[in-house]
Protein backbone atom coordinates (compact mmCIF):
# COMPACT_ATOMS: atom_id res chain seq x y z
CA UNK A 1 0.00 0.00 0.00
CA UNK A 2 0.68 3.71 -0.76
CA UNK A 3 1.72 5.77 2.45
CA UNK A 4 -1.28 7.87 1.41
CA UNK A 5 -3.55 5.18 1.13
CA UNK A 6 -2.37 3.76 4.44
CA UNK A 7 -2.79 7.64 6.29
CA UNK A 8 -6.36 7.31 4.53
CA UNK A 9 -7.72 3.52 6.36
CA UNK A 10 -5.76 5.25 9.93
CA UNK A 11 -7.65 7.94 9.28
CA UNK A 12 -10.95 6.47 8.70
CA UNK A 13 -10.55 3.70 11.98
CA UNK A 14 -9.24 6.71 13.88
CA UNK A 15 -12.59 8.18 12.89
CA UNK A 16 -14.69 4.64 13.76
CA UNK A 17 -13.46 4.50 17.53
CA UNK A 18 -14.11 8.05 18.36
CA UNK A 19 -18.03 7.61 17.49
CA UNK A 20 -17.72 4.15 19.43
CA UNK A 21 -16.41 5.79 22.21
CA UNK A 22 -19.13 8.77 22.18
CA UNK A 23 -21.53 6.47 21.91
CA UNK A 24 -20.62 5.08 25.31
CA UNK A 25 -22.62 6.25 28.00
CA UNK A 26 -19.99 7.45 29.71
CA UNK A 27 -19.13 10.13 26.81
CA UNK A 28 -22.92 10.32 25.79
CA UNK A 29 -24.22 14.05 25.96
CA UNK A 30 -27.82 14.63 25.15
CA UNK A 31 -28.80 18.32 24.47
CA UNK A 32 -32.26 17.83 26.42
CA UNK A 33 -30.89 17.42 29.52
CA UNK A 34 -27.86 17.32 32.23
CA UNK A 35 -25.48 14.68 33.04
CA UNK A 36 -26.77 13.66 36.39
CA UNK A 37 -29.23 15.60 39.08
CA UNK A 38 -25.84 17.22 41.08
CA UNK A 39 -24.67 19.09 37.23
CA UNK A 40 -23.10 21.61 38.61
CA UNK A 41 -23.67 23.54 35.35
CA UNK A 42 -27.83 23.82 36.36
CA UNK A 43 -28.94 26.76 37.63
CA UNK A 44 -30.83 25.04 40.45
CA UNK A 45 -27.99 23.08 41.97
CA UNK A 46 -25.83 26.31 42.13
CA UNK A 47 -24.98 27.33 45.79
CA UNK A 48 -27.38 29.56 47.88
CA UNK A 49 -25.84 32.74 47.72
CA UNK A 50 -25.25 32.67 43.82
CA UNK A 51 -29.46 31.66 43.04
CA UNK A 52 -29.91 34.74 45.54
CA UNK A 53 -27.56 36.89 43.84
CA UNK A 54 -29.02 36.06 40.37
CA UNK A 55 -32.62 36.53 41.35
CA UNK A 56 -31.59 39.88 42.45
CA UNK A 57 -30.32 41.10 39.39
CA UNK A 58 -32.91 40.17 37.43
CA UNK A 59 -35.27 42.08 40.04
CA UNK A 60 -33.55 45.21 39.78
CA UNK A 61 -33.79 44.78 35.87
CA UNK A 62 -37.86 45.01 36.41
CA UNK A 63 -37.52 47.78 39.06
CA UNK A 64 -35.12 49.88 36.89
CA UNK A 65 -37.77 49.58 33.87
CA UNK A 66 -40.81 50.09 35.66
CA UNK A 67 -39.01 53.09 37.52
CA UNK A 68 -38.26 54.90 34.21
CA UNK A 69 -41.74 54.29 33.20
CA UNK A 70 -43.16 56.47 36.08
CA UNK A 71 -40.70 58.96 36.96
CA UNK A 72 -41.62 60.93 34.35
CA UNK A 73 -45.56 61.33 35.79
CA UNK A 74 -44.82 64.02 38.12
CA UNK A 75 -43.80 66.29 35.54
CA UNK A 76 -46.24 66.09 33.33
CA UNK A 77 -47.38 69.62 34.01
CA UNK A 78 -44.42 71.19 33.07
CA UNK A 79 -44.22 69.08 30.11
CA UNK A 80 -47.15 70.48 28.90
CA UNK A 81 -46.47 73.98 30.22
CA UNK A 82 -42.82 73.84 28.21
CA UNK A 83 -44.40 72.74 25.05
CA UNK A 84 -47.36 74.37 25.27
CA UNK A 85 -49.53 71.27 24.91
CA UNK A 86 -52.96 69.62 27.02
CA UNK A 87 -52.01 67.60 30.13
CA UNK A 88 -53.50 64.85 28.25
CA UNK A 89 -51.02 65.05 25.65
CA UNK A 90 -48.05 65.06 27.97
CA UNK A 91 -49.26 61.95 29.30
CA UNK A 92 -48.98 60.37 26.01
CA UNK A 93 -44.66 59.63 26.22
CA UNK A 94 -45.81 57.37 29.67
CA UNK A 95 -48.18 55.86 27.66
CA UNK A 96 -46.20 54.78 24.72
CA UNK A 97 -43.42 53.84 27.00
CA UNK A 98 -45.52 51.34 28.87
CA UNK A 99 -47.16 50.95 25.71
CA UNK A 100 -43.31 49.25 24.62
CA UNK A 101 -43.63 46.50 27.12
CA UNK A 102 -46.29 44.92 24.88
CA UNK A 103 -43.57 44.83 21.53
CA UNK A 104 -40.70 43.97 23.41
CA UNK A 105 -41.27 40.53 24.75
CA UNK A 106 -42.35 38.98 21.61
CA UNK A 107 -38.84 39.12 20.60
CA UNK A 108 -37.44 39.22 23.52
CA UNK A 109 -38.74 36.22 24.67
CA UNK A 110 -37.27 33.75 21.89
CA UNK A 111 -33.98 35.55 21.48
CA UNK A 112 -33.00 34.81 25.03
CA UNK A 113 -34.12 30.92 24.04
CA UNK A 114 -32.40 31.29 20.91
CA UNK A 115 -29.26 33.34 22.27
CA UNK A 116 -29.03 32.65 26.05
CA UNK A 117 -31.17 35.48 28.61
CA UNK A 118 -27.54 36.64 29.55
CA UNK A 119 -27.35 38.27 26.06
CA UNK A 120 -30.72 39.81 26.34
CA UNK A 121 -30.09 41.52 29.51
CA UNK A 122 -26.94 42.85 28.62
CA UNK A 123 -28.18 44.48 25.06
CA UNK A 124 -31.33 45.40 26.68
CA UNK A 125 -30.26 48.07 29.08
CA UNK A 126 -27.86 50.42 26.92
CA UNK A 127 -30.45 50.95 24.70
CA UNK A 128 -33.12 52.03 27.46
CA UNK A 129 -30.21 54.10 28.84
CA UNK A 130 -29.50 55.64 25.77
CA UNK A 131 -32.85 56.59 24.62
CA UNK A 132 -33.91 57.96 28.39
CA UNK A 133 -30.92 60.39 27.93
CA UNK A 134 -32.54 61.64 24.68
CA UNK A 135 -35.65 61.82 26.30
CA UNK A 136 -34.15 64.24 28.96
CA UNK A 137 -32.58 66.41 25.52
CA UNK A 138 -36.12 66.27 23.69
CA UNK A 139 -37.20 69.93 23.03
CA UNK A 140 -40.56 68.96 21.63
CA UNK A 141 -43.22 66.56 22.92
CA UNK A 142 -42.77 64.32 19.84
CA UNK A 143 -39.09 63.08 19.87
CA UNK A 144 -40.08 63.75 23.44
CA UNK A 145 -42.33 60.68 22.64
CA UNK A 146 -40.63 58.74 20.13
CA UNK A 147 -37.53 58.28 22.51
CA UNK A 148 -39.47 57.19 25.64
CA UNK A 149 -41.67 54.32 23.42
CA UNK A 150 -38.00 53.82 22.28
CA UNK A 151 -36.75 52.72 25.77
CA UNK A 152 -40.10 51.37 26.89
CA UNK A 153 -39.60 48.97 23.94
CA UNK A 154 -35.64 47.94 24.78
CA UNK A 155 -36.03 48.36 27.92
CA UNK A 156 -38.56 45.80 28.54
CA UNK A 157 -36.91 42.37 27.33
CA UNK A 158 -34.89 42.72 30.81
CA UNK A 159 -38.38 42.91 32.50
CA UNK A 160 -40.40 40.17 30.59
CA UNK A 161 -37.79 37.58 30.80
CA UNK A 162 -37.08 37.94 34.39
CA UNK A 163 -39.71 35.35 35.70
CA UNK A 164 -37.69 32.56 32.98
CA UNK A 165 -34.66 33.55 35.04
CA UNK A 166 -36.41 32.71 38.23
CA UNK A 167 -37.56 29.71 37.49
CA UNK A 168 -34.49 28.75 35.24
CA UNK A 169 -32.52 29.19 39.05
CA UNK A 170 -35.30 27.44 41.61
CA UNK A 171 -36.53 24.33 41.90
CA UNK A 172 -40.34 24.29 41.71
CA UNK A 173 -41.56 23.45 45.22
CA UNK A 174 -38.94 26.60 46.04
CA UNK A 175 -39.68 29.32 43.59
CA UNK A 176 -42.67 30.88 44.94
CA UNK A 177 -40.87 33.27 47.18
CA UNK A 178 -37.81 33.77 45.11
CA UNK A 179 -41.32 34.75 42.43
CA UNK A 180 -42.61 36.36 44.74
CA UNK A 181 -39.18 38.67 45.52
CA UNK A 182 -39.19 39.54 41.78
CA UNK A 183 -42.78 39.96 40.88
CA UNK A 184 -42.58 42.81 44.27
CA UNK A 185 -39.20 44.65 42.35
CA UNK A 186 -41.25 45.76 38.81
CA UNK A 187 -44.47 46.67 41.34
CA UNK A 188 -42.37 48.78 43.77
CA UNK A 189 -40.81 50.45 40.99
CA UNK A 190 -43.79 52.66 39.54
CA UNK A 191 -44.10 53.73 43.35
CA UNK A 192 -40.87 54.62 44.02
CA UNK A 193 -40.23 56.35 40.79
CA UNK A 194 -43.97 58.38 41.09
CA UNK A 195 -42.42 59.51 44.99
CA UNK A 196 -38.92 60.19 43.52
CA UNK A 197 -40.22 61.66 40.56
CA UNK A 198 -42.13 64.05 42.90
CA UNK A 199 -39.64 65.41 44.37
CA UNK A 200 -37.10 65.60 41.37
CA UNK A 201 -39.46 67.59 39.63
CA UNK A 202 -40.11 70.32 42.17
CA UNK A 203 -36.27 70.59 42.73
CA UNK A 204 -34.79 70.16 39.19
CA UNK A 205 -37.24 70.11 36.82
CA UNK A 206 -38.61 67.37 34.20
CA UNK A 207 -35.78 66.58 32.47
CA UNK A 208 -34.07 65.51 35.53
CA UNK A 209 -36.30 62.59 36.24
CA UNK A 210 -34.91 61.23 32.70
CA UNK A 211 -31.42 61.89 33.76
CA UNK A 212 -32.26 59.92 37.51
CA UNK A 213 -33.35 56.73 35.31
CA UNK A 214 -30.03 56.92 33.29
CA UNK A 215 -27.94 57.23 36.58
CA UNK A 216 -30.22 53.80 38.33
CA UNK A 217 -29.53 52.00 34.94
CA UNK A 218 -25.44 52.42 34.90
CA UNK A 219 -25.83 51.08 38.77
CA UNK A 220 -28.05 48.30 37.58
CA UNK A 221 -25.88 47.13 34.80
CA UNK A 222 -22.70 46.66 36.30
CA UNK A 223 -23.35 43.92 38.32
CA UNK A 224 -24.89 42.09 35.64
CA UNK A 225 -21.28 41.72 33.51
CA UNK A 226 -20.97 39.15 36.66
CA UNK A 227 -24.14 36.77 36.16
CA UNK A 228 -23.79 33.30 34.37
CA UNK A 229 -26.08 31.62 31.77
CA UNK A 230 -29.23 30.16 33.44
CA UNK A 231 -31.24 29.15 30.30
CA UNK A 232 -30.81 25.11 30.19
CA UNK A 233 -30.93 24.76 26.06
CA UNK A 234 -28.20 27.35 26.15
CA UNK A 235 -25.97 26.35 28.13
CA UNK A 236 -26.03 22.35 27.00
CA UNK A 237 -25.26 23.71 23.54
CA UNK A 238 -22.38 25.79 24.72
CA UNK A 239 -21.20 22.81 26.26
CA UNK A 240 -21.53 20.46 23.96
CA UNK A 241 -19.78 22.84 21.27
CA UNK A 242 -17.26 22.88 24.19
CA UNK A 243 -16.78 18.99 24.09
CA UNK A 244 -16.85 18.87 20.41
CA UNK A 245 -20.44 17.66 19.79
CA UNK A 246 -23.26 19.04 18.22
CA UNK A 247 -26.26 19.97 19.80
CA UNK A 248 -27.97 17.53 17.33
CA UNK A 249 -26.49 14.99 15.52
CA UNK A 250 -23.92 15.66 13.30
CA UNK A 251 -26.41 14.84 10.11
CA UNK A 252 -28.60 16.70 11.33
CA UNK A 253 -26.34 19.93 11.93
CA UNK A 254 -25.40 19.44 8.25
CA UNK A 255 -28.42 19.42 6.45
CA UNK A 256 -29.85 22.40 7.84
CA UNK A 257 -27.59 25.04 6.30
CA UNK A 258 -27.21 28.68 8.12
CA UNK A 259 -30.33 30.35 6.07
CA UNK A 260 -32.55 27.31 7.05
CA UNK A 261 -31.79 27.68 10.66
CA UNK A 262 -32.47 31.54 10.46
CA UNK A 263 -35.84 30.59 8.60
CA UNK A 264 -36.92 28.87 11.32
CA UNK A 265 -36.31 31.53 13.57
CA UNK A 266 -37.87 33.82 12.26
CA UNK A 267 -40.92 31.91 11.42
CA UNK A 268 -41.38 29.48 14.12
CA UNK A 269 -39.39 30.61 17.27
CA UNK A 270 -40.45 34.39 16.95
CA UNK A 271 -44.15 33.59 16.37
CA UNK A 272 -44.59 30.99 18.79
CA UNK A 273 -46.00 33.48 21.79
CA UNK A 274 -48.28 34.70 19.38
CA UNK A 275 -49.56 31.43 18.33
CA UNK A 276 -49.58 30.59 21.92
CA UNK A 277 -51.70 33.42 23.06
CA UNK A 278 -54.42 32.98 20.31
CA UNK A 279 -54.36 29.01 20.54
CA UNK A 280 -53.83 28.18 24.01
CA UNK A 281 -57.05 29.03 26.06
CA UNK A 282 -55.01 28.73 29.06
CA UNK A 283 -52.61 31.32 28.07
CA UNK A 284 -54.81 33.64 26.21
CA UNK A 285 -57.48 34.17 28.72
CA UNK A 286 -55.07 34.38 31.67
CA UNK A 287 -52.71 36.75 29.54
CA UNK A 288 -56.16 38.65 29.30
CA UNK A 289 -56.57 38.99 32.82
CA UNK A 290 -53.28 39.82 33.82
CA UNK A 291 -52.96 42.78 31.15
CA UNK A 292 -56.13 44.33 32.28
CA UNK A 293 -55.16 44.02 36.41
CA UNK A 294 -51.63 45.42 35.05
CA UNK A 295 -53.19 47.89 32.73
CA UNK A 296 -55.64 49.53 35.49
CA UNK A 297 -52.16 49.75 37.94
CA UNK A 298 -50.56 51.75 35.25
CA UNK A 299 -53.56 54.04 34.90
CA UNK A 300 -53.72 54.84 38.51
CA UNK A 301 -50.09 56.64 37.99
CA UNK A 302 -51.31 59.94 35.93
CA UNK A 303 -55.03 59.68 37.55
CA UNK A 304 -53.97 60.01 41.16
CA UNK A 305 -52.03 63.04 40.87
CA UNK A 306 -55.06 64.75 39.30
CA UNK A 307 -57.58 63.29 41.64
CA UNK A 308 -55.70 64.37 44.60
CA UNK A 309 -54.82 67.80 43.25
CA UNK A 310 -57.91 69.09 41.79
CA UNK A 311 -60.05 67.02 45.31
CA UNK A 312 -57.90 67.28 47.77
CA UNK A 313 -55.58 70.26 47.11
CA UNK A 314 -52.29 67.85 47.56
CA UNK A 315 -48.73 69.73 46.25
CA UNK A 316 -46.83 68.25 43.88
CA UNK A 317 -44.82 66.42 46.42
CA UNK A 318 -47.65 64.93 48.86
CA UNK A 319 -49.47 63.43 45.62
CA UNK A 320 -46.00 61.50 45.35
CA UNK A 321 -46.10 60.09 48.77
CA UNK A 322 -49.84 58.77 47.58
CA UNK A 323 -48.06 56.17 45.81
CA UNK A 324 -47.13 54.78 49.59
CA UNK A 325 -50.84 53.48 49.21
CA UNK A 326 -49.68 50.77 46.49
CA UNK A 327 -46.50 50.00 48.32
CA UNK A 328 -47.66 49.14 51.09
CA UNK A 329 -50.46 46.91 49.48
CA UNK A 330 -47.63 45.52 47.71
CA UNK A 331 -45.56 44.98 50.66
CA UNK A 332 -48.43 43.14 52.13
CA UNK A 333 -48.53 40.83 49.11
CA UNK A 334 -45.13 39.63 49.29
CA UNK A 335 -46.18 38.92 53.03
CA UNK A 336 -48.91 36.87 52.30
CA UNK A 337 -47.26 34.67 49.62
CA UNK A 338 -44.41 33.74 52.14
CA UNK A 339 -47.45 32.53 55.04
CA UNK A 340 -49.50 30.75 51.75
CA UNK A 341 -46.26 29.31 50.54
CA UNK A 342 -45.16 28.15 54.08
CA UNK A 343 -48.79 26.73 54.27
CA UNK A 344 -48.67 24.66 51.07
CA UNK A 345 -44.86 23.23 51.90
CA UNK A 346 -46.38 21.87 55.17
CA UNK A 347 -49.51 20.72 53.65
CA UNK A 348 -47.21 18.99 50.72
CA UNK A 349 -44.83 17.34 53.56
CA UNK A 350 -48.29 16.21 55.44
CA UNK A 351 -49.67 14.54 52.14
CA UNK A 352 -46.20 13.03 51.22
CA UNK A 353 -45.46 10.94 54.84
CA UNK A 354 -49.21 9.97 54.60
CA UNK A 355 -48.18 8.24 51.06
CA UNK A 356 -46.46 4.81 50.48
CA UNK A 357 -43.60 6.51 47.53
CA UNK A 358 -43.59 10.37 49.68
CA UNK A 359 -44.23 12.21 46.68
CA UNK A 360 -47.44 14.93 47.18
CA UNK A 361 -48.91 15.23 43.70
CA UNK A 362 -50.33 18.63 43.67
CA UNK A 363 -52.99 19.54 41.46
CA UNK A 364 -52.66 21.98 39.05
CA UNK A 365 -55.55 24.44 40.49
CA UNK A 366 -53.50 24.66 43.82
CA UNK A 367 -50.84 27.43 41.79
CA UNK A 368 -53.98 29.30 41.52
CA UNK A 369 -54.48 30.08 45.18
CA UNK A 370 -52.89 33.42 44.94
CA UNK A 371 -55.25 34.64 42.31
CA UNK A 372 -58.45 32.94 44.09
CA UNK A 373 -57.54 35.13 47.03
CA UNK A 374 -56.22 38.54 45.73
CA UNK A 375 -59.14 38.37 41.98
CA UNK A 376 -62.23 39.06 44.41
CA UNK A 377 -60.24 42.55 45.78
CA UNK A 378 -59.52 43.77 43.09
CA UNK A 379 -63.10 45.14 41.92
CA UNK A 380 -64.16 46.31 45.62
CA UNK A 381 -60.71 47.94 45.52
CA UNK A 382 -62.00 49.67 42.27
CA UNK A 383 -65.51 50.55 43.68
CA UNK A 384 -63.89 52.24 47.06
CA UNK A 385 -61.27 54.45 45.24
CA UNK A 386 -63.88 55.47 42.37
CA UNK A 387 -67.08 56.17 44.89
CA UNK A 388 -64.87 58.02 47.91
CA UNK A 389 -62.93 60.60 45.57
CA UNK A 390 -64.94 63.34 46.96
CA UNK A 391 -64.13 66.45 49.10
CA UNK A 392 -67.01 65.40 51.51
CA UNK A 393 -65.04 61.89 52.14
CA UNK A 394 -61.59 62.09 53.86
CA UNK A 395 -58.66 60.96 51.48
CA UNK A 396 -57.53 57.94 53.27
CA UNK A 397 -60.44 56.03 52.02
CA UNK A 398 -59.58 56.70 48.35
CA UNK A 399 -55.85 55.53 49.56
CA UNK A 400 -57.00 52.07 51.26
CA UNK A 401 -58.80 51.59 47.88
CA UNK A 402 -55.81 52.05 46.62
CA UNK A 403 -53.61 49.94 48.95
CA UNK A 404 -56.23 46.91 48.46
CA UNK A 405 -55.85 46.92 44.84
CA UNK A 406 -51.69 46.91 45.33
CA UNK A 407 -52.51 43.56 47.26
CA UNK A 408 -55.15 42.13 45.18
CA UNK A 409 -53.44 42.60 41.76
CA UNK A 410 -49.49 41.46 42.85
CA UNK A 411 -51.60 38.09 44.65
CA UNK A 412 -52.70 37.66 40.56
CA UNK A 413 -49.31 38.27 38.92
CA UNK A 414 -47.41 36.05 40.78
CA UNK A 415 -50.06 33.18 41.14
CA UNK A 416 -50.35 33.73 36.79
CA UNK A 417 -46.25 33.39 36.70
CA UNK A 418 -46.42 30.22 38.80
CA UNK A 419 -49.41 28.89 36.57
CA UNK A 420 -47.15 29.70 33.30
CA UNK A 421 -44.05 27.13 34.73
CA UNK A 422 -46.15 24.36 35.86
CA UNK A 423 -45.13 20.64 34.68
CA UNK A 424 -47.92 20.11 32.63
CA UNK A 425 -47.72 23.10 30.20
CA UNK A 426 -44.13 22.77 30.40
CA UNK A 427 -43.90 19.64 29.01
CA UNK A 428 -46.60 19.96 26.24
CA UNK A 429 -44.65 22.56 24.65
CA UNK A 430 -41.55 21.30 24.75
CA UNK A 431 -42.78 18.42 22.52
CA UNK A 432 -42.50 20.86 19.81
CA UNK A 433 -39.18 22.55 20.97
CA UNK A 434 -38.98 25.64 23.01
CA UNK A 435 -40.95 26.93 25.86
CA UNK A 436 -41.57 30.81 26.25
CA UNK A 437 -39.49 32.16 29.57
CA UNK A 438 -39.99 29.30 32.18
Amino acid sequence: MTPSVMRALQSEERTKDLEKTLQQPAFALEQKDWTSPTDPENAQNWPLSIKIYHTMIAAAFGFLITFSATVYVPGVQSVAHEFRVSNVAAVVPFSLFVLGYAFGPVIAAPCSETFGRRLVYWTSIPFLALFLLASGLSQNLASLTIYRFLAGLFGSPGLSIGSGSVADIWKPEERTIPMAAFVAAPFLGPSMGAIIGAFVVQGSGWRWTQWIAVFLAVVVYFPSFFIRETYKKTILSRRAHKMTLAPRSITQRLSRPSIQTARYFVTVTLTRPIHMLFTEPIVGLLSLYVAFTFAVVYAFYPAIPQIFAQVYGFSTTSQGLVFLGLTVGYTAAVATIIFTARVQKKHRRNIASNKEGGNAMVVPEKSLLLAMMGGPVLPVALLLFGWSAKPTIHWIVPMIGITMYGWGTLLVFVSSLISSCLPFILEFHQQDGNMNNC
